[in-house]
């Protein structure tokens, strides 16, 4: 399935998939592709936030780091999911630094 979809019908087929629910196609989409990109990354991860499995998303989110995505792009993407499971210290401890990094120290605090 994954070769019969071009690059530029991609991101429209996640978004129609998450919008249908169809959450482990998604998945299983993103995981097929012959590349793997953050961009494409990112649905499968809220897909397993929608199906309320926040570990598993957190643990595909940070698989993501040998992917092509900058550090800050994965670091809030797993700052959210802890944030939104209610373990703030873990978020600030873990990832709030990278997550939030500006392009000086100013605008990092």
């Amino acid at each position: 399935m994954a070769t019969a979809i071009s690059l530029r019908a991609q991101t429209a087929c996640l978004s129609a998939l998450y919008g249908a629910q169809r959450y482990d196609e998604l998945i299983r989409l993103v995981d097929s592709a012959r590349f793997s990109w953050w961009h494409y990354r990112r649905w499968g991860v809220d897909a397993l936030m929608a199906q309320g499995r926040p570990a598993e998303a957190l643990r595909y989110a940070q698989a993501s780091q040998a992917s092509n995505a900058s550090l800050g792009a994965v670091a809030k993407a797993c700052e959210t999911i802890l944030l939104q499971s209610g373990m703030i210290d873990e978020a600030y401890a873990r990832y709030a630094i990278i997550a939030n990094e500006g392009t000086t120290h100013l605008a990092t605090f």
